[in-house]
């Protein structure tokens, strides 16, 4: 109930802080700087954020996580007043249905995903998980069309623009995101490293995002908004395809340039996507392209979470079967994305961290397969939908002499 309550204040915080920042600074230079910032701020949690957590987790136990976290957020909320309202007269009741429609079919599909590996994938609950999915978000698309005042206008989807840039959180949620939530615990049990330790690893994917939001702008001098998103999105391809090359147990020094040029892509996202999706509509409609673009954010982040922990579970557990046994394969992985290299009761502990660590380190390489050929594939898509449309052809003059009089 407290992470469902702190999760309702940050996906709040998120959308209204957009919102905000786009109606107090009019587009343009101002607004670029702005969101520059902005993103900067993004960075500095992403880049801090696993390693104060791990000090904290270290030190003093997983309370004291939260405890610093609540106390972090005492500066904002008194800073509040110094806020400008951008409130929009309400045009008719709010959308309870669309929203719990939407919320329930992704909690469906979560679920699905989840407990998809130790149930089995043909498992009745797994698949009324996802047949429940598909059947909440047709009711949530029918709802929306039809109701005075939707939770999301549909429309905003039929902006090939608005769409490529909203996609590209989507995308980035499983070639950025989600690797921050897998590699510590992979870090832990292949490198038997601590969680301060695997928190500074983590900085080598991180660190970046803290750096390149501010020079993005340089960047722009040369390269096209449509450009810096491509470039994001190859970056983060690259790098996920030579992280894959990485054999299990290596150390940092093998990790720096995948980890690296994932999180220069990511980077230069944060500089430019959230004022790209609200300068891509009128500024009425930025509160409603501000929700659509981190409804894609968020929930991009708890679809990618999710595949990539029912990938790395299914393919670690079924390497570890043919040797262990289904039961002690289970216990095993459990352990492992968790970050403890214990081996499980019953299982002789000579040989076993070889073994586990070939198992975990291929599932981990062929899920970054997957996120590297799902990158670049997105990224071609989002050049093609960011490419200006052609432009119309000139009248010719033997046509003008016989339009003109006509007209």
């Amino acid at each position: 109930a407290a992470r469902l309550l702190a999760g309702a204040g940050a996906a709040a915080a998120t959308t209204g802080g957009s919102a905000l920042l786009a109606a107090a600074f009019p587009d343009g230079p101002a607004r670029v700087r702005a969101f520059g910032v902005f993103g900067t701020v993004l960075g500095l949690g992403l880049a801090f954020g696993p390693v104060i957590a791990g000090l904290l987790v270290t030190g003093l136990g997983w309370r004291a996580f939260f405890g610093a976290a609540a106390l972090a957020l005492v500066p904002s909320l008194l800073a509040v007043p110094l806020l400008t309202e951008s409130r929009r007269d309400a045009s008719g009741p709010i959308d309870w249905t669309g929203a719990a429609t939407f919320t329930l079919g992704l909690s469906a599909f979560t679920f699905a995903l989840v407990e998809g590996p130790s149930l089995g994938w043909t498992h009745a609950a797994v698949l009324g998980g996802f047949a429940a999915c598909a059947v909440l978000l047709a009711a949530f698309g029918i709802v929306e069309r039809r109701h005075p005042s939707p939770l999301v206008d549909l429309g905003l989807l039929t902006r090939p623009r608005f769409v490529a840039i909203s996609a590209m959180p989507f995308l980035l949620a499983f070639g950025f995101v989600a690797l921050t939530i897998v590699l510590p615990p992979y870090f832990m049990a292949t490198l038997h490293a601590s969680a301060s330790r695997a928190g500074l690893t983590l900085m080598l994917l991180t660190g970046p995002t803290l750096v390149l939001p501010p020079l993005t702008g340089t960047l722009g001098r040369w390269l096209s908004q449509r450009g810096l998103l491509v470039l994001t999105l190859l970056l983060v391809a690259a790098g996920t395809a030579l992280l894959a090359l990485v054999p299990g147990g290596a150390g940092a020094g093998s990790l720096a340039a995948p980890l690296l040029l994932i999180g220069t892509g990511f980077g230069i996202s944060l500089a430019i996507m959230d004022g790209a999706a609200i300068s891509a509509v009128e500024p009425e409609r930025a509160g409603m392209a501000a929700g659509v673009f981190n409804t894609a954010r968020i929930s991009g982040e708890v679809v990618a979470v999710a595949v990539l922990g029912a990938l790395l579970t299914t393919f670690t557990r079924a390497d570890l079967e043919g040797r262990y046994g289904a039961s002690a394969a289970s216990a095993a992985t459990s352990r492992l994305l968790q970050g403890d290299m214990t081996p499980p009761s019953g299982v002789a502990t000579p040989g076993y961290a070889e073994a586990a660590t070939h198992a975990y380190a291929g599932a981990l390489h062929d899920a970054l397969w997957a996120l590297s050929a799902l990158t670049l594939v997105g990224a071609l898509i989002v050049a093609r939908l960011l490419r200006r449309p052609a432009p119309t052809p000139p009248v010719a003059a033997e046509e003008r002499a016989t339009v003109e009089p006509a007209l």
